[in-house]
């Protein structure tokens, strides 16, 4: 491994907010409904009345939005976020991307990923309550140029300043590339996100026999507290999904990567980031999560953008156990119900179930956008079971690589 470089990066940049004076709300079947009750319960249709505002710290393949909910209406917003595509007026069923950011009334933030260089792109907010969904105004933005990248790949020690509870954090990203850099390749990215009290360059001998030989670059980011801010009893308050949209950022002033084939591996509470990022943004083309499955309160749906996923589990874990329940401060799902959550989301056929001698592979193929969702028992695994398990690793790559 090379000697690491130090290199800063300022992921605090400032967003530019407008918000119009006039606000426009349509349902989702695209018939706008002029807001002329404040103080109400949202319009006429008891829908939500929401803002769209400004998008900021534009990039080539990101940026920054949110919206604004005043009003709730009907009951209680139970789903949120910005929708966004490249014509027309997006909606939760005609998009190029979309985000899912919580629920209630109040402000919150998006972050907008997977989009193409140099392209205009409309958006909205959306909020959705028992009455339907509700949609700020249209705002534009035009993504920007991709950047003359400047900067060799080499092993290297990244920061990203990011404010946490009134501070000025710099957070640490490993870059771990191949032993000999080919100028004429773009490598594929694979994020690496550890577990619960572990540091990141845990991965380096993990991902190692990959990484050496060019299989992908990894990135490795540092969890603030050495955990991940993915909804538990985690002790940070830290935004790690605008924390990985600002690596997504930083990296693009390097040479050499390719940007459409951007996936994940997680292990343990890493997992469960590696779920929230794929329930929450269109990061990764697929995600790999390891000894963790998905939790009651944070579901896939049909308006979750597909992703192929490789879930594996230990039928001797009693840390997350494979039959689910709470724990950490979550209640896990059945690991096999995990893994159908994703598949009836992504509209897979029902599974085939391959036996590897003690172990059962369950594979749900055909999904929504030529993805696939697998889960792979491990009957003797323990929490512990992905380490010193190179081979599960090479068998996680070679189903990432697919997509």
């Amino acid at each position: 491994m090379a000697i690491f470089t130090n290199m800063k990066y300022n992921a605090t940049k400032a967003i530019l907010i407008s918000v119009c004076l006039i606000l426009a709300c349509s349902s989702d079947s695209e018939a706008d409904s002029n807001v002329s009750n404040p103080g109400g319960n949202g319009d006429e249709n008891n829908l939500a009345v929401v803002i769209t505002l400004a998008v900021g710290n534009i990039g080539s393949h990101t940026a920054q939005g949110g919206g604004s909910i005043s009003v709730s209406g009907a009951g209680t917003v139970n789903s949120r976020g910005l929708v966004w595509s490249q014509s027309g007026t997006p909606t939760l069923s005609n998009n190029d991307g979309i985000s899912i950011d919580g629920s209630g009334s109040g402000s919150f933030t998006s972050s907008l990923t997977a989009m193409s260089a140099s392209t205009l792109y409309y958006v909205r907010a959306y909020a959705t309550n028992q009455a339907g969904t509700a949609y700020g105004q249209t705002e534009s933005f035009t993504t920007l140029e991709i950047p003359i990248p400047l900067l060799e790949l080499v092993d290297s020690s990244i920061y990203i300043d990011q404010i946490i509870d009134g501070l000025n954090v710099s957070r640490e990203v490993l870059l771990e590339v191949p032993d000999t850099v080919d100028p004429s390749i773009d490598y594929p990215i694979v994020f690496a996100f550890h577990g619960r009290n572990v540091q990141n360059d845990t991965w380096i001998n993990k991902l190692n026999h990959l990484t050496a030989s060019g299989a992908f670059v990894g990135v490795y980011p540092q969890g603030h507290q050495l955990m991940w801010n993915s909804g538990g009893n985690e002790n940070t308050t830290a935004d790690d999904v605008a924390f990985v949209n600002a690596i997504l950022i930083a990296l693009e002033d390097y040479q050499n990567l390719d940007f459409e084939r951007v996936y994940a591996i997680g292990t343990s509470n890493g997992s469960g980031m590696t779920n929230k990022l794929a329930l929450e943004t269109s990061h990764f083309n697929a995600v790999s999560t390891i000894v963790a499955q998905l939790t009651t309160s944070n579901l896939p749906n049909s308006n979750t953008n597909p992703t192929a996923v490789f879930q594996v589990n230990g039928a001797a874990d009693t840390t997350i156990p494979i039959d689910g329940g709470p724990k950490l401060g979550y209640v896990f799902l059945d690991a096999l119900e995990s893994a159908q959550q994703w598949a009836n989301a992504f509209e897979c056929d029902d599974y085939q179930l391959q036996n590897q001698g003690a172990d059962q592979l369950y594979i749900f193929s055909n999904c929504l956008d030529a993805k696939a969702v697998r889960y792979l028992r491990i009957e003797n695994g323990e929490h512990n079971l992905h380490w010193g398990n190179p081979q599960l690793f090479s068998d996680i790559w070679d189903f990432l690589k697919d997509f």
